[in-house]
């Protein structure tokens, strides 16, 4: 197999997409968003994911900082560009459905050719197939699709899969909110306008996430402070049948669950670092994975092998890749190169009054030995909305003012979830 990742080194003005193998060999290049330059408009690669048997890899493209745009695709073994281009859409959307077959989140060609239309109107999940024209991709989910499926104007719908599963789930958000609409239908003979969808869940039962394993679906609930993990039976089950896997942690929030061939890992939030928590399909009870201290992780697995990936980062440590299954330690690969020279930097957490009174947390970032004074030049950080919380993370600018004496502040604003 090959691992594929983004890198940005020293006089890079965007990241690139490399490929190396994983049994050992030399790190290549695989596409330069230079090569997509159109004319004064710049190519930024926003995300990329790798085909089940490793031959191809789409990848979503944004020009000029836009946040929606087109996908490509690229031969692994060669990096040759397949003439494939499917625009309007979000480049951030797009997954594998088997080795031809990529489902992604499409937006109306109109909206995008009127300077006034409004592009998150109408989204629909579709799937392209590798080699074929674009204007052959078959709408999956969408508003008047499915009367059985009835979505709004402002609905985001997705359309998931697993290769081991006998059902398809569709996943759906509707604007800013957070929350799932949850609905399964028969994979066999499945026909976006006919197919027979039965609801599991609406927006008040609080699903943050769902995957399919097999017969059972699991899904991340936040029907509690902190979330919990249950399992339907999707050949009869009902949500209020649902059987808890994973229980309210007293200080731990869910944030994310990523199926395995091993077992569900479950991420969380304790204050501003990331716990791991492992549950085997056949039971025997949850255990933790350890993580290095102070650091967020965002983790990916894959139903076809054990164990996960993660890339953690923390205010005061750059972002290293790490592997490992429940069972051991997750150790580090070698796809980022350990920077060097970067000053120590260190974290604390103060608490300040909002307007309101109620005391909200604040990140400090800063050299040793830093005095609060009130003379440090300060870079503030906020971000509060749709439900996103601010994870640790590396930032350049926080070394750059350590340095200098300097402090980074991260408020860790009340609507970030």
């Amino acid at each position: 197999g090959v691992d594929v990742f983004l890198r940005r080194t020293g006089g890079d003005e965007v990241a690139r997409l490399f490929v190396r193998p994983q049994k050992g060999g030399a790190t290549r290049l695989l596409l330069d968003p230079a090569q997509l330059r159109d004319g004064k408009h710049h190519a930024t690669i926003l995300d990329f994911a790798l085909a089940p048997d490793g031959r191809h890899a789409v990848v979503g493209i944004a020009r000029d900082g836009d946040e929606y745009g087109e996908l490509r695709f690229v031969e692994v073994a060669t990096g040759k560009l397949l003439p494939d281009v499917v625009r309007g859409c979000f480049p951030e959307s797009a997954d594998w459905l088997d080795a031809r077959r990529v489902e992604y989140l499409g937006y109306s060609e109109a909206a995008f050719a009127s300077p006034n239309g409004n592009r998150v109107q109408h989204p629909r999940a579709r799937a392209h197939v590798l080699a074929e024209a674009p204007e052959r991709d078959v709408t999956l989910l969408g508003a008047g699709v499915n009367a059985s499926l009835p979505l709004e104007a402002n609905d985001f719908a997705a359309y998931i899969e697993a290769e081991d599963s006998p059902f398809v789930v569709a996943s759906i958000g509707r604007g800013t909110r957070s929350d799932r609409r949850v609905y399964v239908t028969a994979k066999a003979g499945f026909d976006p306008k006919t197919a027979v969808w039965r609801q599991l869940a609406d927006f008040d039962d609080f699903v943050r996430a769902a995957a399919p394993h097999g017969n059972d679906l699991y899904l991340l609930r936040r029907d509690t402070p902190r979330g919990r993990l249950v399992r339907l039976d999707l050949r009869r089950g009902r949500l209020a049948d649902a059987q808890e896997v994973l229980a309210e942690s007293p200080t731990v929030a869910l944030t994310r669950l990523v199926l395995a061939k091993d077992g569900v890992y479950v991420a969380g939030l304790e204050v501003t670092e990331t716990r791991l928590t492992f549950v085997p399909y056949q039971g025997g009870g949850e255990r933790s994975v350890p993580l290095p201290p102070g650091v967020d992780a965002s983790i990916n697995g894959s139903p076809r092998e054990p164990g996960i990936r993660a890339v953690v980062s923390g205010y005061t440590q750059p972002p290293q890749v790490l592997e490992g299954s429940a069972g051991g330690t997750l150790r580090p690969l070698p796809l980022v190169p350990q920077a060097t020279g970067l000053p120590a930097l260190h974290s604390e957490i103060v608490w300040v009054p909002a307007k309101d009174g109620v005391r909200v947390p604040m990140t400090l970032v800063h050299g040793e030995g830093a005095v609060r004074d009130g003379r440090r030049p300060t870079l503030l950080w906020a971000y509060g909305a749709y439900g996103i919380w601010t994870s640790p993370f590396y930032s350049v600018k926080a070394a750059v003012l350590a340095e200098r004496g300097g402090v980074f502040a991260i408020c860790h604003a009340r609507g970030g979830g």
